[in-house]
Parts: structure tokens; C-alpha cells; sequence
């Protein structure tokens, strides 16, 4: 009896360690053997058919949305939130309606990036990294992700891409692959991939900025006599999930944008939308990205 168990015993331990093997092997396989193009090419395809991501040419996506102070301030607010989105324009808002933090409107209208105040002549951190440090991941769409009909991704057009390998970002195992934003070297974009689905999941944006001059921007966050002459450094992070099929894309419902400001202090909030409603092909008119 005691022989029987043991061979049980030993039979089970060949079966763990031929599966961490296999495991181990898909790791090494999608670590090693993909390129940047090939792993694009595996997401579209989860996102949909040739045909259905050529047919959605506007996206409005609607549903709650909120912002949650973690770290430097605490509160949160609850409202709504709209994204709208064709090949050249984009418009992410959250409204709350409160007297001192009224909404944010990050805009793209084809030519220029627009941003509004959260309460009269004072903007928010997130509106601030955009319009002051960011400008170019609104301009070529690579805010929101597949969210954002005009990801360029989906476009034909030649991108500086440049595979990361197998990675953590914000505690998930992802393929990363470094997207370069014209015109804007010191800024870090890495876009990761479930290397078992492709699904875009999240996007890191991390700047690190040097002196006294990038800490004068900052002051509807902080006191000034809190910067100094500390370094900056800035990290955001787009997280995608609770995918469903909509007109034959597979698309996030669920959005979470969580910035992280460090120097002398560190302030930290989330920005969260669930989705209830997507649509596609709605006339988009001008009216749509302009400040409200």
C-alpha cells in the first residue's frame, strides 16, 4: 500500500512539473520568438474581423464614471462619462457637477489638443499632464485605447514600435511593446498585451522631469513651497476590461486611468468609467469637440 502511494505521489509531481514546463515554455516562446507586428496582428484579430473594425468608423461610448483621491487629498465624485471618437478626432469627458470639480474635457479636434478647467482657471493634474507634458497621446489617438476609433494601431501608417518582452504593469503578466510618440522622446509609453487573449489590457505613460521649471506648472496640486527643486516624475496608467462583443468588436466596458504625481509629495487619483452604451456611425459634428 505504502509502495502504491508512493508511486501516486511521485506520478502527480511528474504531472506538476510537466505542466510548469509547458507553462513555462509558452512564457519563453511569447518572450522570445514574437515581434511588434506580429503581436498587433493577434490583437486585432481578438478585437474583430477585418470587416468589422473597417465598419466602425465613429465610436460614442457612455456610461458612470468617477474620480477617487488615493493619495494627497482624499474624496471622491461620481457622474458620467462619455468618450467619442472617429479616425481624427477624440473627446474624453467626465462630468461631475460639483462646484469645485465640475468635469474634465481632454479634446482633440483634428488640429489642436483642448483641455477645460475642473473649477474656473484651475485644471486638473490629468488635464495638466495632457495639454502640458503629453499633448501627442491625444493627437495620435493612443488615449483609450481600442475605446478610441482612431487607436493608431488600426491604421496602416508606419509606427515606431519596439517589443518589450513579457512584463508586469500594475500586477498583470503582459507582452509590452514600447509605442514612440512623435516629437517627445523623454515620455515612456508601453502598451501591454494578455499573451493568452492579445487584448490590449492597460497602457503605461511615465515622464520623469528635472527642475524647478516643470514644478511651476503644478500649482493647482501643490503649495509651491513643497516642490522646490525636486524632480518630477509622472505615471499614468490606462487599464481595460470587462470586454463584450458590440457590432462585432470585442470592446472594453470597463476603464480605469490612474495618474501618480511624484516629487517632495506624491499625489495620486483614479478616473473610472463603466460603460452601458456603445454606438457606432453616429454623425460626430464639429460641435462635439469644442469646450463646453
Amino acid at each position: 500500500m505504502g509502495q502504491v502511494l508512493i508511486r501516486r505521489w511521485f506520478l502527480c509531481l511528474g504531472l506538476i512539473l510537466a505542466v510548469c514546463r509547458l507553462s513555462g515554455g509558452f512564457w519563453l516562446l511569447a518572450e522570445e520568438k514574437l515581434t511588434p507586428e506580429e503581436i498587433i496582428a493577434k490583437s486585432l484579430e481578438a478585437l474583430g474581423t477585418p470587416e468589422a473594425r473597417g465598419a466602425a468608423k465613429t465610436r460614442v461610448m457612455s456610461g458612470q464614471g468617477s474620480v477617487a483621491f488615493v493619495v494627497g487629498q482624499t474624496g471622491r465624485l461620481d457622474g458620467t462619462a462619455q468618450f467619442a471618437s472617429d479616425s481624427s478626432r477624440a473627446r474624453f469627458e467626465w462630468s461631475f457637477g460639483h462646484p469645485d470639480y465640475t468635469a474634465d474635457q481632454l479634446v482633440f479636434d483634428g488640429k489642436k489638443v483642448l483641455v477645460g478647467d475642473m473649477r474656473p482657471s484651475v485644471r486638473s493634474p490629468l488635464a495638466i499632464f495632457i495639454n502640458d507634458y503629453a499633448p501627442a497621446v491625444l493627437k495620435e489617438r493612443v488615449l483609450g485605447g481600442v475605446m478610441n476609433a482612431g487607436w493608431p494601431l488600426l491604421s496602416d501608417r508606419k509606427l515606431r514600435l519596439n517589443y518589450r518582452g513579457l512584463k508586469e504593469l500594475r500586477g498583470k503578466k503582459v507582452l509590452v511593446v514600447r509605442y514612440q510618440v512623435a516629437d517627445s522622446a523623454a515620455l515612456h509609453v508601453d502598451l501591454g498585451f494578455d499573451p493568452q487573449t492579445y487584448r490590449h489590457v492597460i497602457t503605461e505613460y511615465t515622464l520623469n522631469l528635472s527642475g524647478s521649471s516643470a514644478a511651476a506648472r503644478m500649482s493647482s496640486v501643490y503649495d509651491q513651497s513643497n516642490i522646490g527643486q525636486t524632480d518630477i516624475h509622472w505615471q499614468v496608467d490606462e487599464e481595460f476590461d470587462e470586454f463584450k462583443s458590440v457590432d462585432g468588436l470585442t470592446l472594453p466596458h470597463a476603464y480605469k486611468l490612474r495618474l501618480a504625481l511624484d516629487s517632495r509629495t506624491t499625489w495620486v487619483a483614479e478616473w473610472k468609467a463603466q460603460f452601458s452604451e456603445v454606438k457606432h456611425n453616429q454623425d460626430l459634428g464639429a460641435n462635439l469637440f469644442i469646450l463646453r
